[in-house]
Parts: C-alpha cells; structure tokens; sequence
C-alpha cells in the first residue's frame, strides 16, 4: 500500500511538472509534447519541486543562505549556486589570521603595559584595569539640560556600567558589538553589503571576512544561544585565568579568526570535494574557546544544559564529550553546525590557556623591561 501511495504522488507530481512545462512553452510559442514513457518513468524520476517565487535578498524573514544565494544570483547570473566562487585561497587566509593574532595581542599587551604604569605612577595598581573602563563622573550641571525622563534613564545605565565589575564590562562590550552588527543585518537596504562583507564563504577570496564573519549571526536563536554562553564563561574565564580586558578581547578576537580559517581550511582542502561550500557566520568558534580555556583551568565547575534541566555535569566532562560529537559530526559530514570551527576554537582556548599565557607573561616582562630602559 505505501509502494502504491508513494508511486501515485509521484505521477502527481510529474504530471504538475509536466503541465508547467506545457503552459510555459504555449505563453512562449513553443509546441511542447509529453514523452509517450511518461507514466513508465514517473514511478522511478526524482522529485522535482514546482517552481516558487524566490524570496527578495532583502527579505529579512529569508533565511540567510537563501538570501546570500539570492544576493550572488543577481551578481554573476541566472543560478550559479555559488559555481562563479571558485577561488581556492590558502596562503592569504593563514597569513591574514596570523596578521589579525600578532596584532590583537601586541596592541592588547601594550595597552596592558601602558595603563599599568600609569597605575603604578599614581600609586595604585588596580586603577585602569580594564579596556572598557568606566568613564569619569560628570558634573550634574552637565546633564541638567536633559528632560527628566532621559536624565534618569541615563543615570541607570550609567549607574549598572560603573556598578559591573572588568571582566562583565568586557562581555557586555562584545554583546553589544554582536548585537549591533545582527541589527543591521535586519536592514533591507544594507543586505547586500552585508552578505558580502559579514559572511565569509570559502571560495570567494577575501580574507577580511574571517574576522568580520565572527560577528554576524543568522538568526536571533543563533545570537542568543552564543551571547547567553559568552556572558556566562567569558567573565569566569577573565577572572580566573586571563590577567585583564586586554587580554580578554585578543583572546576573543584571535580565536575566532583562527576558528574561522580552521573552517576554511578543512573545506577548501576536504569538503568541497564531496558537497559545494557554503558561507559560514557566527560567533561559536570563539564561543567554544572560551569554553575549552574555562575547561583546562576550571574543570570540576558544575554546569547544565539548558534543554537537560536538573541535570548537572562538571565542565571537565561535559567540554570532552561534545568536542566529541563535533568530530563525529566532522566525519559524518552533519551541515546543521560548523564543526571545523567549533574543534579549531577548543583547541585554541585550550592551547592559550596551557601554553599561550606563558609567551603574555614574558612580554610584559619585556616591555616592563624596556620602560624601565626608558626605550618605551
């Protein structure tokens, strides 16, 4: 009976598809003749969808490798499907990401260097320990010419910034950096610009989206899921292991480039042999190296799953079996997640964490070193 059932949709839908063709070619004065082993072929022929009205590339409903389709269609053609992206770049990528690491950490680790002697000169250590610090107090004349309500809204943001402590001031400064770059996805007339600039596909040739890539996200699922896991690790990473917001930002900015080019390279070199590439956003390779540091120096910290309530795992258990499932999903060629860069991302956050913070130790030396040389 299912034989049956699954053999008569299937003539359904050859039939659909056939009497398109036919009004197609009678609107453009072609005479059309249905093939005499039609209703022999039909059990045995592949679905076809009907065609349907493709969505805008400014359609922020459309999901956001549909709208890039889209978006490339009305670049380079009728429907390459990404057949016009056929640069295949290994060279430019790595140094690239090598450029991005080098600097992150030499102009963190300066400016670490730098508001630490200011401290030491006004006799405290602890002042200026923190990138994003709280501005200095204004006068309240300042503000006086407000209206009410917005001087009050004002005071309270003010008043929950200098209230937050470094490491929270640090995440809620990427969480914003996030969010905004997801609001002007939401945009219509900067889609375009977007989906060239913020979403990084294997094949296109530009390295700049390895970085600028990190900040996009496709959905607001996706942006929460990823900002709810930086605000709950990136402070407890900070605090525990990492030695201020400079630190923390290059750790963040260095990981998901180098999370971003893990994927480039494993589908240039290997998967687009089997399946076409496909462009890749978001934010979860950097995620999961903030994981895996939280991991190597905090492993007994008891965490859940928020789909498994009441259920706990310490860190140390929990970070192992899921790097596990991404290396499955890895061989078993699984699209829903972009394993490449999560694997990258723990095995940068653990390889900083081990070994990393040794080499940012011995250039503060150095650059104390140097201050103290009067050559800085």
């Amino acid at each position: 009976m299912s034989r049956f059932w699954h053999r008569c949709q299937a003539v359904t839908e050859q039939a659909s598809f056939a009497v398109w063709q036919a009004r197609l070619s009678r609107n453009r004065g072609v005479q059309h003749v249905l093939p005499i082993n039609f209703l022999r072929t039909a059990s045995v022929a592949p679905r076809r969808r009907l065609p349907t009205q493709r969505p805008r590339v400014d359609d922020p409903q459309a999901p956001l490798k549909e709208r890039v389709r889209v978006h490339e269609e009305r670049e380079h053609g009728e429907d390459p499907k990404w057949k016009d992206y056929k640069r295949v770049t290994i060279l430019r990528p790595v140094l690239f990401s090598a450029a991005v690491v080098v600097a992150s950490f030499g102009v963190a680790s300066y400016m670490r260097a730098e508001r630490r002697w200011e401290a030491q000169e006004k006799g405290s250590i602890f002042a200026f320990d923190q990138i994003f610090g709280p501005p200095p107090r204004r006068r309240m004349d300042e503000s006086s010419a407000l209206p009410e309500p917005i001087s009050r809204i004002k005071g309270m943001i003010l008043h929950w910034w200098e209230s937050a402590r470094p490491s929270q001031q640090t995440a809620y400064a990427i969480v914003g950096i996030n969010t905004a770059v997801f609001l002007l996805w939401r945009i219509p007339s900067l889609q375009p610009f977007m989906l060239r600039h913020f979403a990084h596909h294997p094949l296109s040739g530009r390295s700049y989206t390895l970085l600028t890539s990190v900040f996009s996200h496709e959905s607001f699922l996706h942006l929460t899921f990823n900002m709810y896991a930086l605000l709950g690790f990136a402070p407890l990473l900070q605090e525990r292991a990492l030695e201020s917001s400079e630190e923390m930002v290059a750790f963040y900015l260095s990981s998901g480039v180098l999370a971003s080019l893990g994927s480039h390279l494993v589908t240039t070199l290997w998967l687009r042999r089997y399946r076409s590439p496909k462009p890749s956003v978001g934010a979860s390779g950097a995620i999961w190296a903030i994981l895996a540091g939280c991991a190597s120096c905090l492993p007994h910290i008891p965490v859940g799953i928020i789909f498994l309530p009441g259920i706990q795992f310490t860190l140390g258990e929990l970070i192992p079996a899921l790097v596990g499932l991404d290396v499955i999903g890895l061989i078993r060629g699984w699209q829903f997640f972009d394993h490449a860069a999560h694997l990258t991302g723990a095995g940068v956050g653990y390889m900083y964490i081990e070994q990393g913070r040794v080499w940012w130790k011995w250039w503060q030396r150095k650059l104390d070193e140097y201050h103290r040389q009067g050559r800085i």
